[in-house]
């Protein structure tokens, strides 16, 4: 799924910013790796989930991660869509 140390940016630092999820080894995670989490959310929580999620991406350079951490950005900023928040607003 990721690796241990990324261009300078420890596992540890890396999982400070925002965990990955282990979808096969926790059902929360299971759900989250879905996005499925995210109707669960406020408008507050949905901001700080696209702040969290950037600021790994602004770190992470694994292509895996990468890709997950993209999606799940998009997942946030359509879910604050549906809240009725404007593309301004997203995270």
């Amino acid at each position: 799924m990721h690796s241990p140390m990324t261009r300078g940016s420890s596992a540890s630092f890396l999982s400070r910013l925002y965990p990955m999820p282990r979808p096969y080894l926790w059902e929360e995670d299971w759900h989250r790796w879905h996005h499925r989490d995210l109707a669960h959310m406020d408008v507050s929580a949905l901001h700080r989930e696209g702040r969290r999620v950037q600021s790994r991406l602004d770190h992470d350079h694994d292509r895996h991660d990468r890709a997950w951490l993209a999606e799940r950005l998009a997942a946030v900023r359509h879910a604050l869509m549906g809240k009725g928040k404007g593309a301004n607003d997203a995270p």
